[in-house]
């Protein structure tokens, strides 16, 4: 659509109109130049798109870290209570082209995603966005725009056009460009009819040319190209006052959200902690409770063997009279036979007597062992049970003390609830963002018209976490391959055997004047 012109005039068809707002110019570094965090939102959204239906080449192990950050961006943290296999049994996540090549069903692949989903815990959902469109932008087909062309032979080629310049693809090949032209070396473009005219700043290079299959495409082209190299330029002079002052606003906001979130995850540590305080106690007093219950058992049990051994007792102390008055009335019948006038008769009777005495008190004395035997096992008991109510008081102390940690804790959660909601309104009040145009271009400052200005932005430490990353996937995904390679793929993976990457091969083809590379393509 051309903006300039009336939208009736531009369309066949009749109404409804359905229009696709799109990204038309996309920068070199995510990072430094998209800014607002809805502009950020809006390429994620097409980005992610654009690998889902296959319109931009992605790996299988780039594509599973993908998904597993656009997660993190859409639903925040994981969940294995809420985010599980099943929620998104119905979700795209991956490009088709990936399932249908590997083994693994679709839960397989969704449950290697929320592993990687897990793993993103406390990260906010803009820093999903940005890792997400970070990885992204190193992808081969990102922000390109291709059209088929033909040089002066005839041959049939792809033009990309980029953030970065002109590059020439192999009509078999979209991923690896052959020649390359920088917007640095890029002077003027213009066309006429199906014949498209590129003229360069070195003045001994021959103007580069090539065909279209209609002129309604060089119109386009022409378009991509003085956008994407006034945009070039600006990057490389210094910022604006007004983008200087949306970096500094964002900034500040950032770090205001960043204290209010480290403000809620401190109070949400403290609520775990004591949480977990109450748990434990609340163990310790089911602990203490079935300790109660044993022995308050073991009590009336031993309270049933004390009255056992009371009665006993009792009946000990009754043979113990009993015994004392035999022993009288032996002892009386002695001394009445040592009267008895028959000596002889009184003599056996004494002996019968003293027999008798002496049985008795043998008995007598077996007795008092158990009597004293029963007094001692008495005492013990005695003993026992002052130590269970002993107990008793304690567990009632307990119970106390339980009562009151019961208490305290429901005033804690109470005053920790009530925060919490305030800070969340604080943020769902001040987390209002301006809608403005899509070209969000910040300047990057003076820039050296070498590649490395456009490197990728994020930090070394992050490159590598990604690249482990990619590699625990990659080995994982081999084992399951079982559908046939699209061309793609096997071109992906011989630049990948080369050590080849996005950067490294705009880099090489750049190489050498403008000259070399215009007769280059001739000669394709």
């Amino acid at each position: 659509m051309n903006l300039d012109k009336k939208v009736v005039k531009q369309v066949k068809q009749s109404s409804p109109l359905k229009f696709n707002f799109l990204i038309k110019y996309y920068p070199e570094d995510v990072a430094t130049e998209l800014i607002q965090p809805i502009t950020k939102m809006i390429f994620f959204q097409q980005v992610k798109n654009s690998i889902l239906n296959d319109e931009y080449y992605c790996p299988p192990e780039t594509a599973v870290l993908l998904a597993s950050y656009a997660l993190q961006a859409t639903f925040d943290d994981f969940d294995p209570n809420i985010h599980t296999v099943e929620m998104f049994a119905k979700d795209h996540l991956l490009p088709t082209r990936i399932i249908k090549q590997h083994t693994l069903t679709k839960a397989d692949w969704d449950e290697q995603i929320l592993t990687w989903y897990s793993q993103h815990r406390g990260m906010y959902k803009e820093q999903a966005v940005e890792e997400y469109l970070k990885i992204a932008q190193d992808l081969e087909q990102y922000g390109v725009n291709y059209f088929e062309i033909t040089n002066n032979k005839g041959s049939k080629l792809w033009l990309g056009v980029d953030a970065l310049g002109m590059n020439i693809y192999g009509h078999d090949d979209r991923l690896t460009p052959k020649i390359g032209f920088p917007w640095s070396d890029i002077k003027n473009v213009s066309y006429s009819g199906k014949k498209f005219t590129v003229k360069s700043v070195d003045p001994k290079a021959p103007p580069f040319k090539f065909l279209t299959n209609k002129a309604q495409t060089n119109e386009k082209i022409l378009n991509l190209c003085r956008g994407n190299s006034e945009m070039y330029q600006r990057r490389r002079k210094t910022e604006s006052p007004e983008v200087t002052q949306m970096k500094k606003e964002v900034q500040e906001e950032n770090e205001r959200r960043n204290e209010i979130r480290l403000t809620l995850l401190r109070e949400k540590e403290m609520r775990d902690e004591m949480e977990k305080a109450m748990t434990m106690m609340k163990i310790r007093v089911q602990d203490y409770e079935k300790e109660m219950a044993i022995s308050r058992e073991g009590y009336e049990k031993l309270q049933r063997e004390a009255e056992e051994k009371e009665r006993r007792l009792m009946e000990i102390e009754m043979m113990r009279r009993e015994l004392e008055e035999a022993r009288r009335r032996a002892e009386e019948a002695r001394i009445a036979a040592e009267l008895a006038a028959d000596a002889e008769k009184a003599e056996k009777y004494l002996k019968v007597v003293e027999q008798q005495a002496l049985e008795t008190e043998e008995l007598l004395r077996r007795k008092m062992e158990e009597v004293e035997e029963k007094e001692e096992e008495t005492r013990r008991l005695t003993m026992e049970l002052e130590r269970i109510k002993a107990l008793s008081d304690v567990n009632e102390e307990e119970q106390k003390i339980r009562r009151i940690s019961d208490a305290v804790y429901e005033q804690v959660v109470i005053t920790t609830t009530t925060t919490t909601a305030a800070d969340t309104n604080d943020i769902d009040n001040n987390n209002v963002t301006n809608y403005f145009i899509i070209a969000d271009t910040s300047n990057k400052g003076k820039k050296s018209s070498s590649l490395s200005s456009s490197s990728k932005s994020s930090s070394d430490s992050e490159d590598e976490h990604r690249a482990e990353v990619k590699v625990e996937v990659d080995e994982s995904l081999k084992k399951t391959e079982q559908g046939e390679l699209t061309r793609n793929d096997l071109i992906y993976r011989l630049n990948a055997s080369q050590g080849r990457d996005k950067y490294k091969t705009l880099k090489e083809l750049r190489q050498g004047n403008t000259k070399i590379r215009v007769e280059l393509f001739e000669s394709m």
